[in-house]
């Protein structure tokens, strides 16, 4: 909340918004690469700040994009529309 007090100004509005880091990856499991350095220090002291974030806010506060999110709104199947074009089942008996 420090940062929010220091950069508020009354009178202008403002929005919520997410931040999303790329390229991030546990630590203990690398994708093999040719070109990939996975020790490069700037990776590590990343990989540090997360655990630090989640340490102090929570557990998964901050997590990989790839890891998904809990979905109460999640689709129900029983409103989807019928695949007329994709499965033999549904197929549109005239």
């Amino acid at each position: 909340m420090w940062g929010l007090k220091g950069i508020y100004r009354p009178g202008f509005r403002y929005k919520k918004c997410g931040v999303l880091f790329l390229d991030l990856h546990p630590a203990d499991s690398v994708q093999g690469s040719l070109f990939l350095r996975p020790d490069r220090p700037e990776r590590v002291r990343l990989m540090a700040c997360v655990d630090q974030l989640n340490a102090r806010y929570g557990r998964d506060r901050v997590r990989f994009a790839c890891s998904g999110t809990d979905r109460p709104w999640k689709l129900k199947a029983e409103f989807l529309s019928q695949r007329y074009t994709t499965r033999w089942g549904e197929l549109l008996a005239v």
